[in-house]
């Protein structure tokens, strides 16, 4: 007792002096700029109005498109979020789209609500989703200048959906401001983007999304198609670990997303997810992993828990409890997950050299250490603890195997029981400061590991100006579930806040 006690004050004392330098380092950083203005109403909308504008003729594709682009101009040199762009292509699809709704009567134009959801609305996607002709390396040195032959399943959906595919955004978002997250979520966050997709092995859908005020969701696995999502490692695609999944500003604009990149399984889910009512649903609730391995949570985290809690209890939730299960070794049940989906596979330091060899991590560690590194701290203490570990044990014979998990947290949860608790212990970590917290992703890769789906829900700012949220957590095949409380989420706490001030013009929007 006095051990664990003695520990998570070691713990809450690190985690204080961590962030008490960071406060320093970017306190006085000079180069510290501000988004400008959001100066059109077209920047603000969730896609699925976007769509209903472009279809009843309200406003063009190519204003919307132009508009983005615009926009985009004005906030990339913040945001470094930009890895490669086919706006020229982009402009040309959007009249396209133009050309042909302007041939469509009223009948047409409502069918295609249901067969094109979001025709002419343009997306955004990770640099790891393929999109053909667009820069296509994974964040690897060893792929600079490579680009897709072809499309991403992912891709071809949300074109048959209408989309316009904008651009490919970066892996990680590289700014002046706090919330390091995917360039995707600080996109969409910054009014540069109204939708995009992404991937998600151990949080990278949910936590970019809770560090940049948005919502994202992690499908149940299996749901959508990851051919083409990513670059190796076929048997982790066939497991479950490794998902893919929307982005958005509205969580209407997340199930809309879904039933398109999940033809099959999410059919429906609309109508499925509108029908669900609290009073149906049992929520469960964990404030923190409880174990100093991870940071401890952060006070406006637990006091924005509770504002949930008391606003689903008076909403008639039909249970309210705390979550029974230990979930301290989250991480290790994350990695005894990878473990068992990545068996086979070439080790991270031979993915590293594009698998044309294995990268020489002490050479590499050493250009790192002395600022010429050619890959990312994460990236390089992964392959060390992989190179560490040796020869690994059969993933079902460790006390942490997935499956015991998954089994125990399907028993308490039940098909009506959703789960809900922080995406991250801090809110808005500093760029960086996750380095020297390298467990705290566990509070979403924990659901990675046990295959259950999660929707992250933006709810607010904090006094400072900071996003804060938390994540809906939900058993297999019930994405309705986290997605209903969600949307009565968002409809309670107001949802995604406008990055900058709004000034907007009072002429109509014209097309140009």
């Amino acid at each position: 007792m006095v051990i664990s006690v003695s520990l998570k004050l070691i713990r809450r004392v690190y985690t204080f002096v961590v962030r008490a330098v960071f406060w320093a380092l970017w306190a006085f950083r000079s180069s510290k700029r501000p988004l400008r203005p959001v100066s059109d109403p077209l920047l603000v909308q969730p896609a699925h109005v976007l769509a209903e504008w472009i279809r009843s003729g309200k406003v063009s594709s190519r204003a919307v498109v132009k508009t983005y682009i615009d926009r985009i101009g004005v906030v990339n040199p913040v945001l470094n979020a930009v890895a490669d762009n086919r706006f020229p292509q982009a402009l040309k699809e959007a009249q396209e789209v133009d050309r042909v709704l302007a041939s469509c009567s009223a009948e047409e134009r409502e069918r295609l609500a249901t067969s094109k959801p979001f025709l002419g609305v343009p997306f955004t996607t990770k640099e790891n989703v393929r999109v053909k002709g667009q820069s296509h390396t994974g964040g690897l040195v060893a792929r600079i200048g490579i680009r897709a032959k072809e499309d991403a399943v992912v891709v071809k959906l949300m074109k048959e959906a209408g989309t316009v595919p904008l651009l490919i955004n970066g892996l990680f978002v590289i700014s002046q401001k706090r919330c390091p997250s995917t360039t995707q979520a600080a996109l969409l966050a910054s009014c540069g983007s109204p939708l995009s997709v992404g991937t998600d092995v151990g949080g990278s859908i949910r936590m970019p999304a809770f560090c940049s005020g948005t919502f994202g969701h992690k499908p149940t696995s299996g749901w959508v198609s990851l051919e083409g999502a990513g670059l190796y490692a076929d048997k982790l695609k066939r497991g479950g670990v490794l998902v893919a999944g929307p982005l958005g500003r509205s969580v209407k604009d997340l199930i809309l997303a879904l039933q398109v990149l999940a033809p099959g399984d999410a059919t429906g889910l609309m109508e499925k997810t509108e029908s669900t009512q609290l009073s149906q649903i049992k929520v469960w609730w964990a404030e923190e992993l409880g174990s100093p391995l991870y940071s401890p949570v952060d006070f406006r985290l637990r006091d924005l828990l509770h504002k949930v809690l008391h606003f689903l209890d008076h909403s008639n939730a039909s249970y309210v409890a705390k979550w029974p299960l230990d979930m301290s070794v989250a991480y290790q049940v994350w990695n005894n997950k990878m473990a068992d989906d990545y068996s086979g596979e070439p080790s991270l330091a031979c993915d590293m050299t594009d698998r044309k060899g294995e990268v020489n991590l002490a050479r590499e560690w050493l250009l790192w250490l002395t600022g010429r590194g050619r890959h990312t701290f994460p990236i390089l203490f992964q392959a060390l603890l992989d190179k560490a570990s040796g020869e690994k044990p059969k993933p079902e014979t460790s006390t942490h195997y997935w499956k015991t998990y998954q089994e125990k947290f399907m028993e308490v949860m039940g098909n009506d029981g959703v789960l809900i608790m922080p995406v991250l212990p801090i809110v808005s970590p500093y760029h960086n400061e996750p380095i020297l917290n390298p467990f705290d992703f566990s509070y979403c890769g924990m659901f990675n590991a046990i295959e259950f789906p999660s929707t992250a829900v933006t709810l607010g700012l904090t006094s400072d100006g900071c996003p804060i949220g938390l994540q809906v957590v939900t058993t297999p095949g019930n994405d309705h579930l986290s997605l209903a409380v969600a949307t009565a989420l968002e409809k309670k706490f107001g949802g995604w806040v406008p990055p900058s001030d709004l000034q907007f013009q009072l002429s109509s929007k014209k097309d140009s």
